[in-house]
């Protein structure tokens, strides 16, 4: 059972009107008896998990971009091996010298 806190202390931020509903239907959903409760349960949680998710999300990307720039380099290096064996000087073949 919750013990119930005095609470003394406002806090104040500014939410735009769909902000505001979109908290009204997570209070209907999560059975948040207010925007205040819901409010204050998701800061009390944040505090005592950290932002481990947003850390887990950060990472996921991270790898990823990793990944592309690897496949990136790869591919880079693969054009610049073709470009550097058509810039070379190809031998002269018999046709190519009788054509001179």
């Amino acid at each position: 059972m919750t013990v119930l806190q005095r609470r003394d202390r406002v806090v104040y931020f500014r939410v735009s009107e769909q902000e505001y509903e979109r908290y009204r239907q997570c209070c209907q959903l999560a059975g948040a008896r207010s925007v205040s409760d819901l409010v204050r349960a998701a800061m009390e949680h944040y505090l005592e998990n950290g932002n481990s998710g947003l850390a887990a999300v950060v990472t996921q990307k991270l790898d990823r971009i990793e990944q592309a720039v690897s496949e990136l380099n790869g591919r880079v290096h693969e054009l610049s091996e073709k470009a550097r064996f058509t810039a070379e000087p190809r031998p002269r073949t018999a046709a190519a010298e009788e054509r001179s």
